[in-house]
């Protein structure tokens, strides 16, 4: 079964970032209802998280 969710850590090292800024895009997509909440810790489908991506480097243009 192919993987499907990226989890916090795994954001933090596709954006290269600090995990706590990838702690607060997972938030931020929460928020939104783009992500979710399993026990402590986030998780966001990857189709999600690559169009929000998409989204962000259209924005910056």
């Amino acid at each position: 079964m192919p993987k499907a969710f990226y989890s916090t850590k795994e954001i933090a090292e596709i954006m290269d970032v600090k995990p706590s800024t990838a702690q607060c895009i997972m938030r931020a997509l929460a928020m939104r209802g783009q992500a979710m909440k399993v026990g402590n810790r986030y998780r966001v489908r990857m189709t999600v998280f690559k169009r929000w991506l998409e989204e962000q480097g259209a924005g910056a243009a």
